[in-house]
């Protein structure tokens, strides 16, 4: 029991749980074709799922501190608030690639990535991510025999789609709040408002598209790692909160960053 500034006593009991579940597969198959031809074929499934449970009782003027939180049923009836929450959110994914090579000179990477996120609007749950790169492993050509003191020389470049469905759970919902505070005379009646997040029915993946160009530089038996790269990201259709005016319903919120 807890003594308060108004004198009065208190007791509470919190329950919080968390579950968070991942199952993936993965798949490989390797082969060659006339010995210079070399495949990767990679397919992953990835199903994730989040899971948040909260509930508390609260009493005052308990009639015996000893009972600490372990009777509540002590406290004053009138006195006891109880609350409860409950958020969850589920992604699935479905990843494909394939890897190529010819000699260990010239390699291709080609990738698609499917996902869907429970958090997003309808219709706006599923997007695909494509993603493709290339790269010539220049220190294995004829030419590069005189320099010994290389061990690797490779210039790739890479493009690809990445996403993001990082926003809150049920972000696309408005829920109604419920309070007590409000009285006729002396008469306490509850009363119901908006949530100060207004839904966003469109809600979808943030999406970043990026172009990458690096060189790769392995010298003397691999001691000196050289790396240049040379990137450019470009995002679109940011996930953030952000506060409306109140001609729109809107109110002051703390902002959301990502």
């Amino acid at each position: 029991a807890d003594g308060y500034g108004d004198g009065k006593s208190s007791a509470q009991v919190v329950n919080a749980k968390r579950y968070d579940y991942k199952w993936e597969n993965i798949f490989n198959y390797d082969f060659k074709l006339a010995d210079v031809h070399n495949f990767t074929l990679t397919g992953v499934t990835s199903w994730e799922k989040n899971q948040r449970e909260n509930s508390s009782i609260l009493g005052y003027n308990i009639n015996w501190d000893k009972y600490l939180f372990h009777n509540l049923g002590a406290t004053d009836l009138t006195s006891r608030v109880a609350s409860s929450s409950y958020t969850g959110s589920q992604m699935l994914s479905f990843v494909g690639r394939i890897n190529y090579s010819y000699m260990g000179r010239y390699l291709l990477t080609l990738s698609n990535r499917w996902d869907g996120a429970s958090i997003l609007a309808e219709g706006n749950k599923w997007d695909n991510f494509p993603a493709a790169a290339l790269a010539w492993r220049i220190s294995e050509e004829a030419f590069m025999s005189s320099f010994d003191n290389v061990n690797n020389l490779k210039l790739r470049v890479g493009y690809g789609v990445t996403g993001n469905a990082g926003a809150a759970p049920y972000s696309t919902l408005s829920f109604g709040v419920a309070g007590s505070n409000l009285a006729f005379q002396e008469t306490p009646a509850p009363y119901y408002m908006f949530s100060k997040n207004i839904a966003n029915k469109a809600l979808e993946w943030e999406k970043s598209y990026n172009l990458n160009v690096g060189v790769d530089l392995n010298m003397y038996d691999n001691r000196l790692n050289l790396t240049l790269e040379l990137y450019n990201t470009d995002t679109k259709d940011i996930l953030f909160q952000r506060n409306l005016p109140a001609s729109m319903g809107g109110f002051k919120t703390e902002n959301y960053s990502i």
